[in-house]
């Protein structure tokens, strides 16, 4: 079972940054939404597995993070 956890904590925060780059670059207007309810979703699963992991004594993986893994300035490679 934490093997599970520990994988979609690794999944959800790399979802987080992919989702968080494709916000900034979206462009239309209708997707956003969807987008920004995605990365929402990814946000609270990090926050519930943080919570069993640290409940259950074990260590938090290091995950993808915005600030270190993703340059969200860069040009987008596809159109939405």
């Amino acid at each position: 079972e934490m093997t599970q956890l520990w994988s979609q904590y690794l999944n959800d925060s790399a979802s987080q940054c992919m989702l968080l780059y494709f916000l900034e670059k979206a462009e239309d207007e209708e997707i956003k939404p969807v987008i920004a309810y995605a990365a929402q979703l990814s946000t609270t699963h990090l926050q519930k597995i943080s919570e069993i992991l640290i409940e259950e004594k074990h260590s938090l993986p290091q995950g993808f993070k915005i600030e270190d893994d993703v340059d969200l300035a860069a040009p987008r490679l596809y159109s939405d």
